[in-house]
Order: C-alpha cells, then structure tokens, then sequence
C-alpha cells in the first residue's frame, strides 16, 4: 500500500478489542485513513519495523502526521478532543470525568477480557509447547505483567490467580453496567459518546465466547438493550463485524462455551 502522508494511518489487527475502540470512533467520525493489518497470532507485532513505531508491541498504533499514539484511549481523546472537537461526539465538559472514568475502566476490562480469551482459545495450543518454547515466547512480551498473566493461565487455568480474578471482575463488571444502564440510555447520558465505544468491544468479546455472566442467576437485560442499540448504528458493522469472518465467530463460540459450562459449576 502506497502511504499518503495526508491521511492517517492505524496500525490495526482484524479483532483485537483495542484496534476495535480506535475502529469505531473513526467509523463514527467518518475519518478517512489508511490501515496496515498486524497478523498478531504470527507474531508480527514483534517486527522491528514496528517496534519502532510501537515499543509495546501492541495495537493500535496511530500516526496522524508529526503524531505517533500508541495507546487506543489516547487516540480517541486526540480524535475527539482535538481533531474532532465539533462532532456528535464532542464531550461535554459536565460528562468530562464520567467519560475519562470509563475510559479508563476499559484498561481494566481489557485485562479481564484477554486473560478469558487466552483461557478460552489460546491455553491448549500454549500447553503444547515445550517450557523453554513457552518461555521464549512469553520473554517477548514487553509489558511483563502480561507475560506473567499468560504463564498463570496456562499453568493453573480456572485455578490460578489470573483466571479467578478475571471471573470476578467480569461478574462486577456487567453488575456495574447494568446498574448505569438502568438510569441512563447510554453509558454517560441519553446519547452514545466515547465511552459507549470504548466498552462495547469488550462487552462484545465476552458475547462471543458465550461468556455473559448471566451464569450467575443475574439478569442484564438494560445492557442487553444497549447492546442492540449499539449494533444499530453503522459503525457497528462498519468496525467490528467486518472484521469478524463466521470462521471467527464461530471459533469463540466452540471455545467459550466448555469454559461457560465450567463457570457454571462453581
């Protein structure tokens, strides 16, 4: 692909929940960009190339002239805040703190929700490796607290710290969705704003892998129904399910359900 220096650029991958969040406030700002796929599971964030861009060997990764963010939240505020500062997206200054609030509980939903995905889908081929294989793969991770969440899921699975903290924020998670959502229509308001999209990708992920903790006899029928609005408006499609082949979809669900059914024996 041919690089315009004129129009941004996202170093994305198909389904990374992060890329997903930069996906949608761009698909929702209608931004025009240009976007270099990372096959994670190939290792290709660990190219040196894109180590110079991003250190942290993660995704996104967004280049908006002079501009180099790595960090998804960081690019929505610099979307929102300072290039886009007149869209529907716009935050209000009284809603500031409680978007920023948000924002920031998506880091923490983001732990949660790779810590199952890596105990749903990726723990059996990890198991495979032989020690020495799992730990020069785990070396390669620059954020070690992840590197050591990942070696605590494979060795202990739903027994290990990783897993069991997992669960419970999952479950206090939706419970403190669900109680916003029950006052509001949207997470800050009676309309959609930024922390609608920063979450959404993660509530979507545990949708996939069958994982709502409706296994613990609670309902969530308000985050149902945001779920639906959300999936309404264009950028839905546009940032999330096309990236997401049925081959995907269907992958999540065979891996999520035998761990679903584990939840619901404890």
């Amino acid at each position: 692909m041919m690089n315009n220096v004129d129009i941004p650029i996202l170093y994305h991958s198909e389904t990374s929940v992060c890329s997903q969040k930069v996906r949608l406030v761009l698909a929702e700002l209608d931004v025009k960009w240009q976007g270099f796929f990372l096959d994670l599971k190939k290792g290709e964030q660990f190219l040196p190339d894109y180590l110079m861009i991003n250190p942290k060997a993660s995704v996104p990764a967004y280049i908006d002239g002079d501009e180099c963010l790595t960090e998804s939240n960081d690019i929505i505020m610099h979307l929102v805040e300072e290039k886009f500062k007149s869209s529907h997206l716009s935050i209000n200054p009284n809603k500031f703190d409680d978007v920023k609030s948000w924002l920031e509980e998506s880091v923490r939903f983001h732990t949660s929700v790779h810590v199952l995905t890596t105990l749903s889908i990726n723990r059996e081929k990890l198991l495979s490796l032989s020690p020495e294989e799992l730990a020069e793969k785990l070396n390669r991770f620059p954020d070690r607290a992840r590197a050591k969440r990942v070696h605590d899921v494979v060795q202990s699975g739903l027994e290990g710290i990783a897993a069991s903290t997992s669960i419970i924020y999952l479950k206090n998670i939706f419970q403190k969705l669900e109680t916003q959502l029950q006052r509001s229509e949207f997470l800050c308001g009676d309309s959609v704003t930024v922390a609608d999209l920063a979450i959404l990708p993660f509530v979507m992920r545990i949708d996939f892998l069958q994982l709502k903790p409706d296994w613990s006899d609670t309902n969530f029928n308000a985050v149902d129904d945001w779920i639906a609005k959300l999936k309404q408006r264009p950028s839905f499609k546009k940032a999330i399910m096309d990236f997401h082949s049925p081959e995907a979809l269907e992958k999540y669900k065979v891996h999520g359900t035998p761990l679903r059914e584990e939840l619901m024996k404890l």
